[in-house]
């Protein structure tokens, strides 16, 4: 997936933090113009492997790794809920409803805490994961 980003800053490693624009969250649909997720900026520490001379202000493009989206996306989404499920329907006959759903809450809660610090733990290991800056688009401001 590629995405056009605009440079923060650069890091003392090389890489460099890029502001990238999500606009494929968007579906089209009549309330475009209210849309809270159109125009929602992310910031990620982007590699730059071609050893591209940027500054603060360049306008790139950002390529990421689009191997196991599906997979991830499943993980991201079905997840949760099964273990919220889960851990509900193994509480909720012995404890009642309240712990079932609190044991539940919790779950998913630590499963996300979990998936954070593997998360950052994968990206500092395995920099082939992060977002590589493939080209220069600019060196102007929108």
């Amino acid at each position: 997936m590629q995405a056009r980003g605009q440079i923060q800053r650069i890091l003392p490693d090389g890489s460099a933090e890029v502001r990238v624009t999500r606009e494929s969250s968007c579906g089209g649909c009549a309330d475009c113009a209210g849309c809270s997720a159109r125009g929602v900026a992310a910031v990620a520490v982007a590699a730059n492997p071609g050893g591209l001379a940027l500054v603060p202000g360049d306008i790139v493009t950002v390529e990421t790794p689009d191997k196991n989206v599906l997979l991830l996306s499943l993980y991201a989404y079905i997840a949760p809920a099964a273990l919220f499920f889960g851990v509900y329907l193994l509480l909720s006959p012995h404890f009642g409803d309240k712990a079932g759903l609190l044991g539940g809450g919790a779950a998913v809660c630590l499963k996300i805490a979990l998936d954070v610090v593997i998360n950052r733990f994968v990206l500092k290991c395995k920099p082939g994961r992060r977002p590589v800056i493939t080209h220069k688009i600019s060196e102007e401001k929108p």
